[in-house]
């Protein structure tokens, strides 16, 4: 069984929210989860989710890509 990665993205105009970032990688760290922590606009991404309040949200597995 592979270990899941963690992407970690922040959009930050102060600091604080890449602080969060860092910490949030450094946690991921200490407990031997692979992960990346990266600004914004170094990154492309797209992420789209549709949810309407008169349907249960999408399942977990749903909103994982392969």
């Amino acid at each position: 069984m592979s270990i899941p990665s963690l992407l970690v993205l922040y959009g930050s105009q102060t600091g604080t929210a890449q602080d969060v970032a860092q910490r949030i990688g450094r946690q991921a760290q200490r407990r031997r989860l692979p992960v990346r922590v990266m600004a914004l606009d170094r990154y492309a991404v797209v992420s789209f989710l549709w949810w309407c309040s008169s349907a249960p949200p999408p399942d977990r597995e749903s909103l994982r890509t392969t």
